[in-house]
């Protein structure tokens, strides 16, 4: 039996003779009961030593419920937060740094206990908004509107640096390399400065491009934001060994949403009988046991009930473990067969 501290005695003494006094606030018990969960939260790339959440809250489309819904992820116990400069469509980014600062309130954060992640979008691009409050504009050079983005997300997201900053590249159409790299290099200014710790960029299918980019790169990017789908090969592949190699975290999105027929699947509502889980967490499950710490997927559900389950599967599902989490007598062999058997690509599971 561990044997308590005077200090961590007294302090134990004080906290069971409040509750037992009914003085202590709902919030607090909520923290409480949710400390478990927050324990989880972090995990650390093997090489790029990044710290970040197993599963990680994505803030678009949530309207004018954003600030609410950003709160009830934090405190059932999300803490990772995935945002976007309000410059993008579909994206409350003053919301999003509401919702953390009463959540953090609420149970006694601190904002080093969060990681904050926001995404620069680019003029050109159709998912880019005017926005009142700003004062760049949509033709700017790209220079100037990377220094707007990330300014605007400091303010909007109320802290002094933030844990990540993704260039969104374009969904069908990658971005002229010259531009990114420009923007680029104004994003690592800010790393040197101590505003932003780390860099990522999104939809990136294509590995002579990756490798041009990369190249072309002061600061390296320990983020790369890939849909989970099969008409992005689901990453794909053959990038997924690049990033290992180079230390890469892979964010995966469109993991519910592009996979409808795997949520469906005979092997998939076996898997969720088996480990009591529904197939939605099987899915989530499956993207942590295949990543082995270096793939996280994002959530961005509603539902407070479903936010609980999803983060039951990050307590339950150690990303150490590889396939053993979900496969025990089978590890990652039957990652493999799962795989196969559900995405027809066995390849998906890099060994």
């Amino acid at each position: 039996m561990k044997i308590l501290k005077s200090k961590e005695f007294s302090l134990w003494r004080r906290l069971w003779i409040l509750l037992r006094q009914c003085r202590i606030k709902r919030t607090v018990i909520a923290f409480l009961t949710t400390s478990a969960l927050c324990a989880i939260q972090w995990t650390r790339s093997k090489k790029s030593n990044i710290a970040m959440g197993p599963v990680i809250y994505g803030t678009k489309g949530k309207g004018d419920r954003t600030a609410t819904l950003v709160e009830e992820a934090i405190i059932e116990g999300f803490r990772h937060l995935a945002s976007a400069s309000s410059h993008y469509n579909n994206y409350n980014e003053d919301a999003v740094g509401r919702g953390w600062k009463n959540a953090a309130l609420s149970i006694g954060l601190k904002r080093k206990d969060l990681f904050l992640q926001t995404m620069f979008i680019s003029g050109s691009n159709p998912d880019w908004k005017s926005v009142a409050e700003s004062v760049v504009k949509k033709d700017a050079p790209v220079a100037e509107q990377v220094r707007a983005s990330i300014e605007e997300s400091l303010r909007d997201l109320r802290t002094e640096y933030l844990d990540a900053v993704l260039y969104h590249n374009l969904k069908n159409v990658l971005d002229p390399l010259e531009d990114v790299l420009e923007a680029w290099a104004v994003m690592e200014s800010y790393v040197d400065a101590g505003k932003v710790r780390h860099l990522g960029i999104t939809n990136v299918y294509d590995l002579q491009y990756f490798d041009k980019f990369y190249n072309g790169t002061r600061i390296k990017p320990t983020i790369v934001q890939n849909r989970f789908h099969a008409n992005r090969q689901f990453g794909p592949v053959h990038l997924r060994k690049r990033f290992r190699e180079l230390g890469i975290t892979e964010q995966l999105f469109w993991v519910l949403t592009g996979n409808g027929s795997a949520l469906k699947h005979p092997a998939t509502k076996k898997m969720a009988v088996e480990l009591d889980f529904t197939p939605q967490q099987c899915l989530y499950a499956f993207i942590l046991a295949m990543g082995g710490g270096w793939m996280h997927p994002l959530i961005g559900t509603t539902s407070r009930v479903h936010m609980k389950q999803d983060l039951e599967v990050a307590k339950r599902f150690s990303t150490d473990n590889f396939g053993g989490s979900l496969f025990p007598q089978k590890g990652m062999s039957g990652l493999q067969e799962y795989a196969r058997e559900v995405f027809k690509k066995p390849e998906l599971i890099v060994l």
